[in-house]
């Protein structure tokens, strides 16, 4: 199957006599592009660990198969700061990795996975979903029909996001093996993400790119069973808590359209006058404050990932951040990053380059 045909994205499980192209959509009717920007392509072992180090991290392939049948096919897509890879193999395999430095997800298209990742294992057939901690060594045996995607995540990102929607810090640690229903959200997310983008050689605006990077992030830290998820669950805490929680994914969701304080107090149900004291209390500053902060980080993350090309500072600080007035917000930039706007979105295209 060549990189970017389409296909038929159902994570789902494959039972019949099918073309190896397509698979059945029971989840959600829809059809995707698998990742189209080929990678890799190579019969040589070697060569594969060498150039896979840059996707995920050093490994080592063994082969249960003939090497004739051995053909490491390698195809990328990227939304912000993540990737989806589709790999094939083509042979029966075991793969021995150290620590990934990252978390990395797998749903499996066709075929059979099994790992054993921190002390645990678990098998992911057709329709199931393994998930992987940055800090565990893992070992994989793969079915020489495996076909499979894999969403890969900086291990900083997913934490951010985990210490904003909970204000807790550390590292999150995945049970590895994820039962289908709840892989389900994560899962739909992905395929919409091929379809959109027509299996990543389409850019979306950065704000739509960015909701949907925070969704799927949102959705592994949430369905996904972890380290922190009986804490994540809770749900008595004491009222400040809680209204700073809630101010906190009020801001999120209206970090384009950024209302007053004045306005989030009255969404929030409390006065402005509390709606201030919780935030000096919990975050030792004003919700002005805060939530400009959150803000300008939005904006930096999403000129840290744009192509300069195909955008500009004004378009990203107004749709991301909801800045309209580009001297005063380049101004609260150099304060708060060190560099102007300009300079990060220059430099995302360097780093592009040196990728």
């Amino acid at each position: 199957m060549r990189c970017g045909t389409l296909v038929t994205m159902w994570l789902g499980q494959y039972d019949g006599d099918m073309s190896p192209q397509t698979w059945p959509c029971q989840a959600t009717g829809a059809t995707a592009l698998l990742p189209s920007r080929e990678f890799l392509s190579t019969n040589d072992p070697d060569e594969a660990e060498l150039a896979l180090k840059e996707v995920l991290c050093e490994h080592h392939i063994s082969l249960r198969d003939r090497a004739s049948d051995f053909h490491a096919s390698v195809a990328l897509a990227e939304l912000a700061d993540l990737r989806i890879a589709h790999f094939r193999y083509g042979a029966a395999l075991d793969i021995t990795a150290g620590p990934l430095g990252r978390y990395a997800m797998n749903f499996t298209l066709r075929g059979v996975s099994r790992v054993r990742h921190g002390g645990q294992r678990a098998a992911a057939p057709s329709g199931a979903a393994t998930i992987f901690s940055p800090l565990a060594e893992s070992e994989l045996t793969w079915s020489s029909d495996l076909d499979l995607l894999c969403l890969v995540i900086p291990a900083h990102v997913l934490e951010r996001q985990f210490h904003k929607m909970t204000g807790l810090d550390g590292t999150v640690h995945f049970q590895p093996g994820v039962d289908p229903g709840a892989a389900h959200l994560a899962r739909s997310l992905v395929s919409s993400i091929l379809r959109l983008t027509s299996g990543g050689t389409a850019a979306l605006p950065e704000a739509i790119a960015w909701e949907l990077r925070n969704a799927l992030l949102t959705a592994l830290i949430t369905e996904l069973p972890h380290n922190y998820s009986a804490a994540l669950l809770e749900t008595r805490c004491p009222a400040a808590e809680r209204t700073a929680r809630d101010a906190v994914a009020a801001m999120r969701r209206q970090l384009a359209a950024p209302p007053t304080i004045p306005q989030l107090a009255a969404q929030l149900g409390v006065s402005e006058r509390t709606l201030q004291s919780v935030f000096h209390e919990r975050f030792a500053t004003a919700p002005s404050t805060y939530f400009k902060r959150m803000r300008l980080e939005a904006v930096r993350e999403a000129l840290q990932c744009a192509a300069p090309q195909d955008t500009t500072v004004t378009r990203v600080a107004a749709e991301v951040g909801g800045f309209f007035h580009l001297g005063r917000f380049a101004g609260e930039y150099r304060a708060m990053f060190g560099e102007h706007p300009l300079d990060t979105l220059r430099s995302s295209a360097s780093g592009a380059r040196d990728r």
